[in-house]
């Protein structure tokens, strides 16, 4: 697995935040690794059809702690891959539109380039 961009964890004077921080973004990494085995299990995002690359969603959390992963699954093989993590965003926060979401895809495809 391409891990291709890294989740910032804000630094919070009051331990409890901290640690809070470390345990979602731990959860959530765990949760992205989970996409090793069945990646295409997840749906495909309704933003998706704007672009000739499939998006798909994974969803993490619960009730009012869900986040929307956004990703592609590049095959090299019918059953060999990578899988490329454009964005993370809380379920509650406005939905990212076509425009944003090429704009997040091609700075990740252009970091991959650099590599």
């Amino acid at each position: 697995m391409i891990w291709t961009r890294s989740l910032d964890i804000s630094r919070n004077k009051e331990q409890g935040s901290l640690n809070a921080a470390r345990k979602w973004f731990s959860e959530i990494m765990a949760s992205i690794a989970s996409l090793q085995e069945l990646p295409a299990r997840c749906p495909i995002a309704p933003e998706s059809e704007e672009f000739t690359k499939e998006v798909r969603l994974l969803f993490h959390g619960k009730n009012q702690r869900t986040y929307k992963i956004f990703y592609s699954i590049n095959y090299e093989t019918p059953s060999i891959g990578s899988v490329q993590v454009f964005h993370i965003r809380h379920w509650a926060r406005k939905s990212v539109d076509g425009d944003e979401l090429e704009e997040l895809m091609t700075e990740v495809s252009d970091r991959e380039e650099d590599i």
